[in-house]
């Protein structure tokens, strides 16, 4: 990376641009401009969030409070999964806090227009950010993740690693789960909220809590779908094969129906909310600087909640 001092507060660097001062320099207090390429191929040094190098038009790092900025094409790569993550927003900030403590921690902020590509894996939000605390990367603002088939989202999606791999997610209001089965037909669950756990790096279980209603075809030992359940539960889980959903349990009272693939009527087919984004979803590593928002129309309705009010001592008198 290219570094300025105190001599140079202007200077043109081999890349093209300029390197302005920022700070002073010396040996207790440095910062860095950044002038790198796209992935590096002109410029190979990357700066590192943790073990995730990131790179962009512009960064900016201040290593005495280990905070760094980085925009214009913004991109954080991960390796951790052996095929590569690669994370596009306008702007990537990563900040450390409480500095050379026992309670240091970090946190990356991605904000607007965020979109992510594994050849697995793929995800949209508006924003999205990162604690080290606790481990969770929160994407806010319609978030939508792709895994093949699959599609999950929701208002608010918390992603829970463990180690460098996806413990589990938890889905919060308006949630939507659809596996694509053919062009036409869907499984579909929706609840005020989901939770999806993972074994070995695949989708292992799934739970729904609160008003679930579901769309589900059953298949033969041919892999042919037989028909069209409908049922509307409080509580559901689902356990998956091969990442797809194999069976569902439904411990609650449950009221339903199933109909034959030829007696499946139309308005009963999708569930209100379900939409499947494909236009949206990052197509490779290249897409993702491509933003493409929902449909006015498809857009999450916003929801506003009123706190819950604390009970209080009004009206009653000292004995």
């Amino acid at each position: 990376m290219k570094q300025c001092n105190e001599h140079t507060s202007l200077k043109e660097d081999k890349y093209g641009g300029s390197c302005p001062l920022y700070g002073r320099t010396g040996a207790h207090n440095m910062s860095k401009y950044v002038p790198f390429d796209i992935y590096g191929k002109d410029h190979p040094e990357f700066y590192e969030i943790g073990t995730s190098p990131f790179t962009g038009e512009y960064g900016y790092m201040n290593e005495v409070v280990d905070s760094s900025y980085v925009t214009g094409k913004a991109v954080v790569m991960d390796y951790s999964q052996g095929d590569t993550l690669y994370m596009h927003s306008d702007t990537i900030w990563a900040v450390t806090h409480n500095l050379n403590t026992d309670s240091l921690y970090r946190m990356v902020r991605a904000c607007h227009k965020v979109r992510a590509y594994r050849s697995d894996m793929q995800a949209v939000c508006d924003s999205l950010v990162f604690d080290s605390r606790d481990t969770c990367m929160t994407m806010y603002n319609d978030p939508i993740m792709w895994y093949a088939n699959q599609q999950i989202l929701g208002e608010e999606v918390k992603i829970y690693m463990d180690t460098a791999s996806i413990d589990w997610v938890h889905i919060i209001n308006q949630t939507l789960y659809a596996e694509k089965m053919d062009s036409v037909n869907y499984n579909q669950i929706r609840g005020q909220e989901m939770k999806f756990f993972f074994r070995d790096k695949k989708l292992d279980e799934m739970q729904v809590i609160g008003s679930v209603q579901v769309r589900y075809y059953p298949l033969d030992d041919d892999k042919v779908l037989m028909g069209m359940n409908t049922t509307e539960s409080g509580r559901l889980s689902a356990f998956m094969k091969d990442g797809e959903v194999d069976r569902i349990v439904i411990p609650t009272k449950a009221e339903g129906i199933f109909y034959p693939m030829s007696q499946i009527p139309s308005e009963q087919r999708y569930l209100d909310n379900f939409v499947w984004f494909d236009y949206v979803r990052p197509l490779d590593k290249n897409d993702i600087f491509n933003w493409r928002g929902k449909s006015k129309d498809q857009q999450l309705k916003k929801i506003v909640r009123g706190s819950i009010p604390l009970p209080t001592l009004d009206g009653y008198k000292n004995d």
